[in-house]
Protein backbone atom coordinates (compact mmCIF):
# COMPACT_ATOMS: atom_id res chain seq x y z
CA UNK A 1 0.00 0.00 0.00
CA UNK A 2 2.98 2.20 0.85
CA UNK A 3 4.28 1.98 -2.36
CA UNK A 4 0.94 2.49 -4.38
CA UNK A 5 1.00 5.67 -2.06
CA UNK A 6 4.14 7.07 -3.22
CA UNK A 7 3.42 5.96 -6.97
CA UNK A 8 0.66 7.73 -6.57
CA UNK A 9 1.66 11.08 -5.03
CA UNK A 10 4.26 11.08 -7.65
CA UNK A 11 2.18 10.98 -10.67
CA UNK A 12 -0.37 13.65 -8.96
CA UNK A 13 2.97 16.04 -9.01
CA UNK A 14 2.78 16.00 -12.69
CA UNK A 15 -0.59 16.77 -13.77
CA UNK A 16 -1.58 20.22 -14.28
CA UNK A 17 -4.80 22.03 -14.13
CA UNK A 18 -4.23 22.95 -17.94
CA UNK A 19 -4.19 19.37 -19.13
CA UNK A 20 -6.65 18.47 -16.58
CA UNK A 21 -9.55 20.83 -16.67
CA UNK A 22 -12.08 18.46 -15.93
CA UNK A 23 -10.05 16.73 -12.70
CA UNK A 24 -7.94 13.96 -12.22
CA UNK A 25 -8.90 10.20 -11.82
CA UNK A 26 -5.78 8.21 -10.51
CA UNK A 27 -5.36 4.07 -10.64
CA UNK A 28 -2.42 3.19 -8.88
CA UNK A 29 -1.20 -0.11 -7.69
CA UNK A 30 2.28 -1.15 -6.97
CA UNK A 31 2.49 -2.02 -10.22
CA UNK A 32 -0.09 0.84 -11.97
CA UNK A 33 0.26 4.44 -12.25
CA UNK A 34 -2.56 5.94 -14.53
CA UNK A 35 -4.08 8.95 -14.91
CA UNK A 36 -7.29 9.71 -16.34
CA UNK A 37 -9.17 12.89 -17.80
CA UNK A 38 -12.75 12.25 -17.80
CA UNK A 39 -15.13 14.15 -20.38
CA UNK A 40 -16.99 15.91 -17.66
CA UNK A 41 -15.93 17.69 -14.64
CA UNK A 42 -15.91 15.95 -11.54
CA UNK A 43 -18.25 16.96 -8.73
CA UNK A 44 -15.29 17.24 -6.18
CA UNK A 45 -11.92 15.00 -4.11
CA UNK A 46 -12.72 11.05 -3.04
CA UNK A 47 -10.13 8.97 -2.00
CA UNK A 48 -10.89 5.23 -1.92
CA UNK A 49 -8.48 2.29 -0.93
CA UNK A 50 -9.18 -1.38 -1.23
CA UNK A 51 -8.09 -4.56 -3.19
CA UNK A 52 -10.35 -3.34 -6.46
CA UNK A 53 -10.13 -0.06 -8.00
CA UNK A 54 -13.59 2.15 -7.68
CA UNK A 55 -14.53 3.35 -10.93
CA UNK A 56 -18.26 4.51 -10.17
CA UNK A 57 -17.12 7.68 -10.49
CA UNK A 58 -15.70 7.39 -13.88
CA UNK A 59 -18.81 6.06 -14.91
CA UNK A 60 -21.21 8.69 -13.39
CA UNK A 61 -19.03 10.94 -15.45
CA UNK A 62 -19.75 9.39 -18.57
CA UNK A 63 -22.89 9.07 -18.34
CA UNK A 64 -23.69 12.68 -17.94
CA UNK A 65 -21.94 13.30 -20.63
CA UNK A 66 -24.28 14.51 -23.69
CA UNK A 67 -24.34 12.24 -26.81
CA UNK A 68 -25.31 13.90 -30.08
CA UNK A 69 -26.54 12.20 -33.42
CA UNK A 70 -23.97 12.45 -36.58
CA UNK A 71 -25.65 11.35 -39.89
CA UNK A 72 -22.94 11.50 -42.89
CA UNK A 73 -24.70 11.25 -46.26
CA UNK A 74 -23.96 11.10 -50.14
CA UNK A 75 -25.24 9.99 -53.32
CA UNK A 76 -23.60 6.49 -52.28
CA UNK A 77 -23.61 5.96 -48.62
CA UNK A 78 -24.65 6.65 -45.61
CA UNK A 79 -23.74 6.57 -42.00
CA UNK A 80 -25.10 6.96 -38.49
CA UNK A 81 -23.56 7.54 -35.08
CA UNK A 82 -23.97 9.08 -31.89
CA UNK A 83 -20.85 11.63 -30.31
CA UNK A 84 -19.81 11.96 -26.79
CA UNK A 85 -17.98 15.80 -26.52
CA UNK A 86 -15.52 16.65 -23.52
CA UNK A 87 -16.49 19.25 -21.43
CA UNK A 88 -14.45 21.91 -23.03
CA UNK A 89 -12.50 22.42 -26.22
CA UNK A 90 -9.53 20.01 -27.19
CA UNK A 91 -11.43 17.24 -24.82
CA UNK A 92 -11.82 13.97 -26.59
CA UNK A 93 -14.82 12.90 -28.73
CA UNK A 94 -15.82 9.28 -28.58
CA UNK A 95 -17.47 8.77 -31.76
CA UNK A 96 -19.57 4.94 -31.77
CA UNK A 97 -20.70 4.01 -35.50
CA UNK A 98 -24.51 2.98 -35.37
CA UNK A 99 -25.44 1.78 -38.62
CA UNK A 100 -24.15 2.17 -41.89
CA UNK A 101 -26.48 1.94 -45.44
CA UNK A 102 -25.95 1.97 -49.48
CA UNK A 103 -27.37 3.66 -51.73
CA UNK A 104 -28.38 2.06 -55.51
CA UNK A 105 -29.07 5.13 -57.79
CA UNK A 106 -27.89 5.62 -60.66
CA UNK A 107 -25.36 7.92 -62.10
CA UNK A 108 -26.63 11.13 -63.55
CA UNK A 109 -24.62 10.05 -66.67
CA UNK A 110 -27.85 8.46 -68.87
CA UNK A 111 -26.80 5.65 -71.02
CA UNK A 112 -28.80 5.09 -74.29
CA UNK A 113 -32.13 3.08 -74.22
CA UNK A 114 -34.46 5.47 -72.44
CA UNK A 115 -35.45 9.05 -72.39
CA UNK A 116 -33.90 11.70 -70.39
CA UNK A 117 -37.61 12.72 -68.76
CA UNK A 118 -37.90 9.10 -67.74
CA UNK A 119 -34.34 8.30 -66.51
CA UNK A 120 -34.40 11.41 -64.73
CA UNK A 121 -37.66 10.24 -62.69
CA UNK A 122 -36.40 7.14 -61.83
CA UNK A 123 -33.65 8.17 -60.14
CA UNK A 124 -35.01 11.05 -58.28
CA UNK A 125 -37.33 8.82 -57.17
CA UNK A 126 -34.19 5.85 -56.33
CA UNK A 127 -32.67 8.97 -55.07
CA UNK A 128 -35.94 9.73 -52.39
CA UNK A 129 -36.04 6.06 -50.90
CA UNK A 130 -32.52 6.04 -49.90
CA UNK A 131 -33.59 9.23 -48.38
CA UNK A 132 -36.58 7.76 -46.89
CA UNK A 133 -34.54 4.82 -45.45
CA UNK A 134 -32.05 7.18 -43.97
CA UNK A 135 -34.58 8.87 -42.42
CA UNK A 136 -36.21 5.42 -41.03
CA UNK A 137 -32.82 4.74 -39.45
CA UNK A 138 -32.51 7.86 -37.43
CA UNK A 139 -35.49 7.77 -36.56
CA UNK A 140 -35.36 4.22 -34.94
CA UNK A 141 -31.88 4.19 -33.59
CA UNK A 142 -30.93 8.22 -33.03
CA UNK A 143 -34.54 9.28 -32.09
CA UNK A 144 -33.51 9.69 -28.27
CA UNK A 145 -30.47 11.91 -28.95
CA UNK A 146 -30.89 16.05 -28.17
CA UNK A 147 -29.08 17.03 -31.33
CA UNK A 148 -28.01 16.18 -34.19
CA UNK A 149 -25.02 16.94 -36.82
CA UNK A 150 -25.89 16.69 -40.50
CA UNK A 151 -22.61 16.20 -43.03
CA UNK A 152 -21.62 15.18 -46.80
CA UNK A 153 -20.16 16.20 -49.72
CA UNK A 154 -22.89 18.03 -52.42
CA UNK A 155 -26.58 18.64 -51.54
CA UNK A 156 -27.82 15.13 -50.31
CA UNK A 157 -27.37 15.93 -46.61
CA UNK A 158 -30.10 19.07 -47.47
CA UNK A 159 -32.26 16.80 -49.07
CA UNK A 160 -31.78 14.85 -45.89
CA UNK A 161 -32.54 17.54 -43.63
CA UNK A 162 -36.01 18.79 -45.83
CA UNK A 163 -36.95 15.03 -45.72
CA UNK A 164 -36.35 14.72 -41.97
CA UNK A 165 -39.51 15.28 -39.37
CA UNK A 166 -39.78 18.78 -37.93
CA UNK A 167 -39.36 17.42 -34.72
CA UNK A 168 -36.16 15.93 -35.90
CA UNK A 169 -35.59 18.89 -37.74
CA UNK A 170 -35.34 21.32 -34.93
CA UNK A 171 -32.69 19.39 -32.87
CA UNK A 172 -29.89 19.92 -36.15
CA UNK A 173 -27.10 21.88 -34.51
CA UNK A 174 -25.50 22.37 -38.32
CA UNK A 175 -25.31 20.87 -41.39
CA UNK A 176 -21.26 20.41 -42.39
CA UNK A 177 -19.69 19.95 -45.70
CA UNK A 178 -17.14 16.75 -45.69
CA UNK A 179 -14.70 16.71 -48.35
CA UNK A 180 -14.78 12.84 -47.80
CA UNK A 181 -17.47 10.05 -48.94
CA UNK A 182 -20.32 8.98 -46.28
CA UNK A 183 -18.54 6.03 -44.40
CA UNK A 184 -17.51 5.38 -41.21
CA UNK A 185 -14.95 7.40 -40.84
CA UNK A 186 -16.74 10.55 -41.93
CA UNK A 187 -18.35 10.27 -38.51
CA UNK A 188 -15.26 11.39 -36.82
CA UNK A 189 -14.77 14.08 -39.22
CA UNK A 190 -17.84 15.21 -38.66
CA UNK A 191 -17.50 15.16 -34.73
CA UNK A 192 -14.83 16.82 -35.13
CA UNK A 193 -15.65 20.25 -37.42
CA UNK A 194 -18.51 20.31 -35.20
CA UNK A 195 -16.76 20.29 -31.96
CA UNK A 196 -17.22 24.33 -32.07
CA UNK A 197 -20.97 23.56 -32.04
CA UNK A 198 -20.68 21.65 -29.45
CA UNK A 199 -18.78 23.27 -26.98
CA UNK A 200 -20.41 26.76 -27.08
CA UNK A 201 -24.22 26.30 -25.71
CA UNK A 202 -24.74 29.95 -27.18
CA UNK A 203 -22.84 28.80 -31.01
CA UNK A 204 -25.71 26.29 -30.88
CA UNK A 205 -28.56 28.39 -30.21
CA UNK A 206 -26.55 31.42 -33.30
CA UNK A 207 -26.48 28.01 -35.66
CA UNK A 208 -30.06 27.36 -35.11
CA UNK A 209 -31.26 30.57 -35.29
CA UNK A 210 -29.40 30.84 -38.79
CA UNK A 211 -30.85 28.15 -40.07
CA UNK A 212 -34.30 29.13 -39.32
CA UNK A 213 -33.58 32.49 -40.76
CA UNK A 214 -33.00 31.31 -44.26
CA UNK A 215 -35.68 29.12 -44.30
CA UNK A 216 -38.18 32.02 -43.07
CA UNK A 217 -36.57 34.39 -45.62
CA UNK A 218 -38.24 31.91 -48.22
CA UNK A 219 -41.48 31.83 -46.16
CA UNK A 220 -41.58 35.85 -45.72
CA UNK A 221 -40.97 35.67 -41.66
CA UNK A 222 -37.73 37.52 -41.53
CA UNK A 223 -36.56 40.99 -42.46
CA UNK A 224 -32.59 41.72 -43.63
CA UNK A 225 -30.65 44.87 -44.43
CA UNK A 226 -29.86 47.41 -42.12
CA UNK A 227 -32.91 50.04 -43.22
CA UNK A 228 -35.71 47.29 -42.81
CA UNK A 229 -33.74 45.43 -39.80
CA UNK A 230 -34.21 48.88 -37.70
CA UNK A 231 -37.46 50.06 -38.94
CA UNK A 232 -39.32 46.27 -37.87
CA UNK A 233 -37.31 46.20 -34.57
CA UNK A 234 -38.85 49.64 -33.97
CA UNK A 235 -42.25 48.34 -34.70
CA UNK A 236 -41.45 45.40 -31.89
CA UNK A 237 -41.75 42.82 -35.11
CA UNK A 238 -38.47 40.92 -34.35
CA UNK A 239 -37.87 38.75 -32.09
CA UNK A 240 -34.41 37.48 -32.76
CA UNK A 241 -31.66 39.90 -34.72
CA UNK A 242 -29.00 38.00 -36.57
CA UNK A 243 -25.55 39.65 -37.29
CA UNK A 244 -22.77 38.85 -38.92
CA UNK A 245 -19.67 39.49 -37.21
CA UNK A 246 -17.98 40.72 -39.96
CA UNK A 247 -20.33 44.21 -40.86
CA UNK A 248 -19.52 44.95 -37.44
CA UNK A 249 -17.58 47.83 -37.96
CA UNK A 250 -18.82 48.88 -42.06
CA UNK A 251 -22.57 49.21 -40.12
CA UNK A 252 -21.33 50.74 -36.59
CA UNK A 253 -23.56 53.13 -36.22
CA UNK A 254 -27.11 51.26 -37.88
CA UNK A 255 -25.94 48.22 -35.85
CA UNK A 256 -25.45 50.08 -32.39
CA UNK A 257 -28.97 51.72 -32.61
CA UNK A 258 -30.25 48.08 -33.76
CA UNK A 259 -28.53 46.59 -30.97
CA UNK A 260 -30.27 49.23 -28.15
CA UNK A 261 -33.39 49.11 -30.05
CA UNK A 262 -33.27 44.93 -29.46
CA UNK A 263 -32.31 45.05 -25.71
CA UNK A 264 -35.05 47.41 -25.33
CA UNK A 265 -37.71 44.85 -27.09
CA UNK A 266 -36.26 42.15 -25.26
CA UNK A 267 -35.15 40.46 -28.65
CA UNK A 268 -32.34 37.78 -28.76
CA UNK A 269 -29.06 39.26 -30.17
CA UNK A 270 -26.38 36.66 -32.28
CA UNK A 271 -23.43 37.19 -33.76
CA UNK A 272 -22.74 34.86 -36.30
CA UNK A 273 -19.34 34.01 -37.08
CA UNK A 274 -18.10 32.69 -41.14
CA UNK A 275 -17.83 28.89 -39.49
CA UNK A 276 -20.73 26.99 -41.21
CA UNK A 277 -21.71 27.36 -44.83
CA UNK A 278 -25.10 28.72 -43.27
CA UNK A 279 -23.38 31.46 -41.75
CA UNK A 280 -20.95 32.39 -44.27
CA UNK A 281 -24.40 32.49 -46.32
CA UNK A 282 -25.82 34.42 -44.29
CA UNK A 283 -22.97 37.00 -43.95
CA UNK A 284 -22.45 36.97 -47.52
CA UNK A 285 -26.39 37.59 -48.66
CA UNK A 286 -27.73 39.32 -45.53
CA UNK A 287 -25.17 40.54 -43.02
CA UNK A 288 -27.50 41.48 -40.55
CA UNK A 289 -31.44 40.27 -40.24
CA UNK A 290 -33.92 39.95 -37.89
CA UNK A 291 -36.74 37.19 -37.60
CA UNK A 292 -40.01 38.42 -36.74
CA UNK A 293 -43.13 37.99 -34.83
CA UNK A 294 -45.14 39.12 -36.91
CA UNK A 295 -45.26 40.57 -40.30
CA UNK A 296 -45.29 44.22 -41.28
CA UNK A 297 -46.57 45.22 -44.35
CA UNK A 298 -44.05 45.45 -47.21
CA UNK A 299 -44.23 49.03 -47.61
CA UNK A 300 -44.16 50.28 -43.93
CA UNK A 301 -40.42 48.57 -43.89
CA UNK A 302 -39.45 49.87 -47.09
CA UNK A 303 -40.15 53.74 -45.70
CA UNK A 304 -36.50 54.68 -44.35
CA UNK A 305 -34.50 57.70 -43.17
CA UNK A 306 -32.16 55.23 -41.38
CA UNK A 307 -28.62 56.15 -43.15
CA UNK A 308 -26.28 53.11 -43.84
CA UNK A 309 -23.13 53.14 -45.67
CA UNK A 310 -22.79 51.84 -49.07
CA UNK A 311 -20.47 49.10 -49.22
CA UNK A 312 -21.15 45.85 -46.98
CA UNK A 313 -18.60 43.60 -45.84
CA UNK A 314 -16.59 41.86 -47.54
CA UNK A 315 -16.67 44.37 -50.63
CA UNK A 316 -20.05 43.27 -51.57
CA UNK A 317 -22.75 45.78 -52.74
CA UNK A 318 -25.45 47.18 -51.28
CA UNK A 319 -28.66 45.43 -50.25
CA UNK A 320 -31.46 45.80 -52.69
CA UNK A 321 -32.74 48.89 -51.00
CA UNK A 322 -29.81 50.74 -50.70
CA UNK A 323 -29.15 50.32 -54.23
CA UNK A 324 -32.32 51.51 -55.65
CA UNK A 325 -32.19 54.75 -53.96
CA UNK A 326 -28.05 54.75 -54.92
CA UNK A 327 -28.93 54.56 -58.37
CA UNK A 328 -32.07 56.63 -58.28
CA UNK A 329 -29.57 59.80 -56.33
CA UNK A 330 -27.33 59.28 -59.63
CA UNK A 331 -29.61 59.36 -61.95
CA UNK A 332 -28.78 55.68 -63.31
CA UNK A 333 -30.41 52.81 -63.39
CA UNK A 334 -29.07 48.99 -63.48
CA UNK A 335 -28.33 47.40 -67.10
CA UNK A 336 -31.31 46.16 -68.83
CA UNK A 337 -29.60 42.79 -68.90
CA UNK A 338 -29.96 42.78 -64.95
CA UNK A 339 -33.24 43.27 -64.95
CA UNK A 340 -34.59 41.27 -67.60
CA UNK A 341 -32.83 38.14 -65.84
CA UNK A 342 -34.02 39.03 -62.72
CA UNK A 343 -37.67 39.45 -63.88
CA UNK A 344 -37.69 36.17 -66.14
CA UNK A 345 -35.98 34.29 -63.22
CA UNK A 346 -38.64 35.60 -60.84
CA UNK A 347 -41.69 34.42 -63.29
CA UNK A 348 -39.76 30.57 -63.80
CA UNK A 349 -39.66 30.64 -59.95
CA UNK A 350 -43.53 32.11 -59.20
CA UNK A 351 -44.25 28.98 -61.46
CA UNK A 352 -42.31 26.47 -59.69
CA UNK A 353 -42.27 27.49 -56.07
CA UNK A 354 -45.17 30.05 -55.49
CA UNK A 355 -44.80 33.81 -55.34
CA UNK A 356 -43.23 34.23 -51.86
CA UNK A 357 -40.53 32.01 -52.47
CA UNK A 358 -39.92 33.55 -55.96
CA UNK A 359 -39.88 37.20 -54.31
CA UNK A 360 -37.21 35.86 -51.87
CA UNK A 361 -34.46 34.39 -53.97
CA UNK A 362 -35.04 37.24 -56.62
CA UNK A 363 -33.81 39.18 -53.24
CA UNK A 364 -31.16 36.94 -52.91
CA UNK A 365 -30.06 36.81 -56.45
CA UNK A 366 -29.83 40.71 -56.46
CA UNK A 367 -27.72 40.70 -53.54
CA UNK A 368 -25.02 37.99 -54.80
CA UNK A 369 -24.58 39.33 -58.10
CA UNK A 370 -22.60 41.91 -56.65
CA UNK A 371 -20.39 39.65 -55.41
CA UNK A 372 -19.82 37.78 -59.04
CA UNK A 373 -22.68 35.03 -61.06
CA UNK A 374 -20.82 31.54 -60.21
CA UNK A 375 -21.49 32.58 -56.19
CA UNK A 376 -25.11 33.29 -57.30
CA UNK A 377 -26.06 30.32 -59.18
CA UNK A 378 -24.35 28.56 -56.44
CA UNK A 379 -26.24 29.57 -53.76
CA UNK A 380 -29.52 29.39 -55.75
CA UNK A 381 -28.45 25.49 -56.62
CA UNK A 382 -28.29 25.19 -53.20
CA UNK A 383 -31.95 26.60 -52.52
CA UNK A 384 -32.95 24.19 -54.77
CA UNK A 385 -33.53 26.36 -58.18
CA UNK A 386 -33.66 23.43 -61.11
CA UNK A 387 -30.24 23.23 -63.13
CA UNK A 388 -32.99 24.29 -66.34
CA UNK A 389 -33.74 27.54 -64.52
CA UNK A 390 -30.20 28.26 -64.00
CA UNK A 391 -29.07 27.68 -67.24
CA UNK A 392 -31.17 30.22 -68.54
CA UNK A 393 -30.75 32.67 -65.79
CA UNK A 394 -26.71 32.34 -66.61
CA UNK A 395 -27.52 32.54 -70.42
CA UNK A 396 -29.25 35.98 -69.64
CA UNK A 397 -26.65 37.04 -67.17
CA UNK A 398 -23.44 36.32 -69.93
CA UNK A 399 -23.49 39.76 -71.49
CA UNK A 400 -23.59 41.50 -68.01
CA UNK A 401 -20.17 42.43 -66.35
CA UNK A 402 -20.45 41.03 -62.67
CA UNK A 403 -17.28 42.21 -60.09
CA UNK A 404 -15.54 39.11 -59.32
CA UNK A 405 -17.06 37.01 -61.61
Amino acid sequence: METALHRAQSLWAQLSQEDYPNGAVVFCSESLAEAFHPARPLPGSVYRDGKDFETALVHEALDRSPSFGIVTIDGAEASLGSATFGASPGCAVAVTAVAHLRAHIKSRTRRGGQSASRFGRTRDAEEMEFLQEVVERVQAQLGGVEHFILGGKAEMKRKLLKELPPELQRRVLGVLDLNCGADRDSLRLAATKAQHLVDAPGQREASAAVAEFLEQVKLGGACYGPEQTLRALRLGAVHTLLVASSVEGSWSCALADALEVAEAQGARCFTISADSEDSVRFGSAFGIGGLLRWDPAPEVLEESDIEVPEEVPGGGDVTPSTQAETDSESGSTAPPEVAEALQWLTAQLTRLQGEADAEALREVAAVLLGDGLEPTLEVLRAEGVPEEVLQGFEALCCGIHVDGA
